[in-house]
């Protein structure tokens, strides 16, 4: 999955970062990552995250660009289960994110066809579940406990 995905006008293209280029668009992305922490940088620093995408090829990159500069980011992980697979959204960033969502969905799903991926996956607030009604998205619910915590009754 190391190919180039383009698509959109002149101003506006969606791309899936190949490894060769990862490096070059990094320092956008590190920014993007910075200015919209949630997810990923709980957990990791953007090096980590770097490093992870580079040497695990089930972690791709997609990136927004409008008029020649990156206004948004996705980090994504394929995983392949025996009787499914799974593109997860790991973190996503950027501006115009609404402007740009329509789009970049049909990219998505354009690319999961063609690389026969059963399911697209986004973790994160319950206000993406309107956004991503168009393309019949099923709601759930992922609950956490920070377990370094005593536990209350």
């Amino acid at each position: 999955m190391d190919t180039t995905q383009e698509v959109g006008t002149s101003s506006d293209r969606c791309y899936l970062v190949s490894r060769d280029q990862l490096a070059l668009v990094w320092g956008r992305i590190d920014e993007l990552l910075q200015q919209h922490p949630a997810g990923l940088t709980e957990f990791y620093e953007p090096e980590d995250i770097f490093q992870q995408v580079m040497m695990d090829s089930s972690y791709e990159v997609w990136v927004v660009v409008e008029q020649g500069c990156i206004v948004a980011a996705s980090i994504w992980c394929l995983a392949r289960y025996p009787k499914k697979s799974v593109y997860s959204c790991y973190w996503l960033g950027g501006t115009g994110l609404r402007k740009h969502y329509h789009h970049t969905m049909e990219t998505l799903l354009s690319y999961c066809k063609a690389c026969h991926i059963d399911e697209l996956a986004f973790n994160g607030r319950k206000g993406w579940a309107l956004l991503l009604a168009p393309w019949d998205f099923k709601l759930s619910v992922r609950l956490t406990k920070d377990v370094r915590m005593k536990w209350r009754h």
